[in-house]
């Protein structure tokens, strides 16, 4: 069911949720799958490319639907989504499960190649399964890095719109390009600074956890901890920014508006989702600043 032609976020999830209570067989109740289609659409209305199409932005956004149900999944649900995906069977009645077989779907009529956006598909499955297991406390930072980089499901996002978009696609063994580590970087950054409130509701005494940078950070750094660690994410976000703001080619219009989107995306939802959000939203630097500055 793709969009009829461009929407605000508000219409978007009015046409997503349709799709989503048609395709899902979870016991969930509505609001959650409301909810769930009010998130997707808002990070594509604002995340995707300039001159998409609304069927692609439909597309994109069947994977933010797929991705956020995985996300809110159950423990279990998420190792028996990661393992179907390495030739177990599906979890029956499963949100993300249905998701996922409707975005392949989609791009096997479109004749497109998945094979990397499957392997990092799976990667995102393996780590969200892993992480109610790690010990954030244990972790390294160049472990947390790693986990945290494929939790945020940017990489896939950048992948499925190079896809769309008719961008080539690394080989599903290639690592990824800088521009595109960047990207996913100071997207997980801009996340966990939006969440911070929720995240600190969840774990009052600021423990380490490995869904937050910056409470991650907060527990090393001593007195004074959170503040040292929200200006550490933000002098990290704008140094990863000038180098998006400098990629080059149709993959470098990509990830800009990707980066920007996002900022825009957590803004829109500071009333909801990410309590908090918009005072820090405004501190991050933009990605234009440094185009228009010839950066």
């Amino acid at each position: 069911m793709p969009y009829p032609g461009p929407a605000d976020p508000a219409d978007r999830a009015e046409r997503l949720l349709a799709w989503f209570l048609e395709v899902c067989p979870c016991h969930r109740d509505r609001e959650w799958h409301t909810s769930t289609a009010r998130v997707a659409a808002a990070f594509g209305v604002h995340c995707g490319p300039a001159g998409a199409t609304p069927g692609q932005s439909f597309t994109a956004d069947v994977y933010l639907v797929f991705f956020l149900a995985l996300d809110d999944a159950p423990a279990p649900e998420k190792a028996a989504f990661a393992t179907a995906l390495r030739g177990g069977s599906m979890p029956p009645g499963s949100a993300p499960a249905a998701a996922h077989r409707a975005l392949m779907d989609d791009l096997d009529a479109r004749c497109l190649p998945t094979a990397r956006l499957c392997a990092e598909i799976s990667d995102l499955a393996a780590a969200m399964a892993r992480e109610g297991e790690a010990d954030p406390a244990a972790m390294t930072w160049d472990e947390f890095h790693a986990l945290r980089r494929a939790t945020i499901g940017t990489g896939p996002f950048v992948t499925l719109w190079r896809l769309l978009r008719g961008l080539p696609v690394p080989d599903p063994s290639a690592g990824p390009e800088p521009a595109v580590a960047d990207a996913v970087e100071a997207s997980y950054l801009a996340n966990d600074l939006a969440s911070l409130d929720r995240d600190r509701t969840a774990h009052p005494d600021d423990a380490p956890v490995t869904s937050n940078h910056v409470l991650f950070h907060a527990h090393r750094a001593g007195h004074d901890g959170l503040r040292t660690a929200v200006e550490a994410a933000l002098t990290r976000y704008a140094l990863l920014v000038a180098r998006v703001g400098r990629a080059e080619g149709e993959l470098g219009h990509l990830l800009r508006d990707m980066v920007e989107g996002s900022v825009d995306a957590h803004r829109h939802l500071a009333g909801t989702r990410y309590p908090g959000a918009a005072a820090r939203m405004d501190r991050l630097r933009r990605v234009g600043h440094d185009r228009e500055a010839g950066a």
